[in-house]
């Protein structure tokens, strides 16, 4: 019976560690692709050799922006669930949940279409997140 309990509790610790191993590996994953994605977003599509990869990078931006602005999947509403009854100081239970949409300006109608009118017409990008926005450095340096 000892034995047993001895055993149970090794595979219990063995088995916290291997959660926490996968945990950080999730993390780094997660980081990498948002990597990916933002160096994606800022490739310019002017820049591309022919039109069919222009097209593509414009699909995969069209991708990656939806990707970042749905809804919280179920995951990690679980996820979020699971930290609120853990109470674990770990990063991994950790959701952030304060909102990323950037803050409106408070000037009127009227003011933003004068200084709309001065401005370039090719300023596009300027409804594009910033690349601490787009990937959540602001929220992961909380986390950490």
């Amino acid at each position: 019976m000892k034995y047993w309990e001895v055993s149970h509790k090794e595979a219990l610790k063995r088995s916290v560690e291997a959660k926490r191993s996968n945990d950080i590996q999730e993390d780094l994953v997660a980081t990498e692709n948002k990597k990916i994605d933002l160096n994606l977003m800022f490739q310019n599509p002017n820049s591309c050799p022919d039109d069919i990869s222009r097209r593509f990078l414009m699909k995969q931006k069209e991708e990656i922006y939806e990707k970042y602005n749905k809804p919280p999947t179920s995951r990690v509403q679980a996820k979020s669930s699971k930290s609120v009854t853990d109470h674990s100081s770990e990063p991994s239970s950790r959701v952030h949940t304060s909102d990323s949409e950037p803050m409106r300006d408070e000037t009127n109608d009227s003011e933003k279409d004068d200084d709309d009118n001065d401005e370039n017409e090719d300023d596009e990008d300027d409804d594009l997140p910033t690349q601490t926005e787009f990937l959540g450095l602001d929220d992961f340096s909380q986390s950490v």
